[in-house]
């Protein structure tokens, strides 16, 4: 706030404005609310003077000096009085100081009173503008010197590191001194090792070519167990496809009986119509020269197609999973051929057993 405006203030807070200057006064106020404040402070001020001033009875000196001034003062007036009168002059403007001071010395105050107050005012307003810098720069001590802590906290805190910076690498010197001992100590033990292994070296030669042997030997063995267990999970997995047959709920059975090539042999499908796989079981059936072998034929309405090939044993049975390309529904009959070694993917063999699907 400028010295104008406080000016303004003291002679707001005292009801001495024109009315245009109390209008300035208070759009100011509207605009600078921390002025509000200021206004109040100028109120209690005023209020608290008027009970702050004790009545002191004059001293006899005190009296004769105020009735020596007042007599000088009469005659001054009336020297006044007796001079022609002088030209009239302009008024001049008063500025808020002059208005101040005249506001607060009216006759019925007095003059020492007036200016006791706008001492008392300006006296207020100078020590509370000196305390608002002194906090402020107080304020700015107290970061400055917050600032500085903190730096010295970090540097203290840089030196501690530095510290321990240091005593880590003096342990990490004096524990790579005793690593380098160690490894001169090693490395003698290693050269020592070293014309152990070559007297060794031969030793291990032999036990090489024993062991080789023995890999051979190993290896001739697993090729073996590989192909027992790929025997094993081919029957696994036959097994698991005819558990999966006989617990499908829609499982049919088809009887196959033997034709005049073979009238003593018969078969069974067991199959199940909405799948591709089916199971084979016959018997009575005669064993076949060489080159020659039994084959599923999947006879449908326009054709047949040619499934899986078979040996009996010496008691013309067999079982045999047959799978087929489309669901078994799609098909009529099945028959059992004389086929090439090999299958044929066309019946060239008499049929040896045929019978119809009746639940297709």
């Amino acid at each position: 706030m400028d010295e104008q405006m406080q000016g303004l203030l003291a002679l707001y807070a005292l009801g001495g404005l024109t009315e245009e200057e109390q209008q300035e006064v208070e759009i100011y106020l509207t605009r600078h609310p921390e002025a509000e404040a200021e206004l109040r402070e100028m109120r209690q001020a005023l209020a608290a003077l008027a009970h702050t001033a004790v009545p002191v009875p004059p001293s006899p000196q005190m009296e004769e000096v105020l009735m020596a001034r007042v007599t000088a003062d009469a005659q001054a007036r009336l020297a006044l009085v007796n001079q022609p009168p002088k030209p009239a002059k302009a008024p001049r403007a008063l500025s808020w100081q002059e208005r101040l001071r005249a506001f607060l010395t009216p006759p019925v105050w007095g003059t020492a009173v007036g200016v006791a107050l706008i001492t008392l005012i300006f006296t207020t307003f100078l020590w509370q503008n000196r305390a608002a810098r002194y906090e402020q720069q107080m304020a700015e001590q107290a970061s400055h010197i917050q600032a500085l802590q903190a730096e010295n906290n970090v540097l203290q805190q840089a030196n501690q590191e530095l510290a321990t910076a240091v005593s880590n690498a003096d342990r990490e010197n004096t524990r790579l001194q005793t690593q380098l001992e160690t490894l001169r100590q090693e490395r003698e033990n290693a050269q020592m090792q070293a014309s152990l292994l070559a007297d060794e070296k031969a030793e291990w030669a032999a036990q090489t070519a024993v062991l080789l042997n023995q890999n051979a030997d190993l290896s001739e063995q697993l090729v073996a167990l590989t192909a027992l267990a790929e025997t094993l999970q081919s029957d696994l997995d036959a097994a698991n496809e005819v558990l999966a047959l006989f617990a499908s709920p829609d499982v049919d059975l088809a009887i196959l009986p033997g034709t005049e090539a073979q009238p003593q042999a018969v078969g069974q499908l067991l199959f199940d119509p909405n799948t591709n796989l089916s199971l084979l079981l016959v018997d009575g059936m005669a064993d076949l020269a060489p080159g020659q072998v039994y084959q599923v034929l999947l006879i449908r309405d326009d054709g047949h197609d040619t499934a899986e090939t078979f040996a009996v044993d010496v008691q013309g049975q067999r079982a045999l999973l047959v799978h087929s390309l489309t669901p078994m529904h799609t098909f009529t009959a099945v028959g059992v051929s004389i086929e090439p070694e090999g299958g044929s993917p066309q019946r060239t063999g008499d049929i040896i057993l045929l019978g119809e699907l009746t639940g297709s």
